[in-house]
């Protein structure tokens, strides 16, 4: 008569060489290759960085007729700056997203 202890060893062992051969026959690529493969990402959310460029540009555009056209300082000095922001913005947007996100390190 073989153990309770015995018996969850053995069945485990038969469980886990199960696991093996069912990830062997789905995956045709070796784990090496999948390990090496490196994929692009492409952008979270596509819309963002334009709408961040349409509307500093339009916040800019605004600010430049608040200064020169309207003689608003305020009004256009702020406009000028959230639209500088926004470009700022949508640029760092473009960079930071296309760059891989999992980087093996080491």
């Amino acid at each position: 008569m073989i153990s309770y202890e015995a018996w969850e060893h053995q069945e485990q062992s038969m469980n886990e060489r199960r696991l093996a051969q069912r990830m062997e026959q789905s995956s045709p690529l070796s784990s090496q290759r999948l390990a090496q493969r490196r994929g692009d990402y492409g952008f979270d959310a596509p819309s963002v960085p334009v709408l961040f460029l349409l509307i500093g540009l339009v916040a800019l555009v605004l600010g430049l007729l608040s200064l020169l056209l309207w003689q608003f300082l305020i009004f256009g000095i702020i406009d000028l700056l959230f639209g500088l922001y926004l470009l700022l913005s949508g640029a760092s947007y473009r960079i930071l997203f296309r760059k891989p996100r999992l980087l093996r390190r080491g």
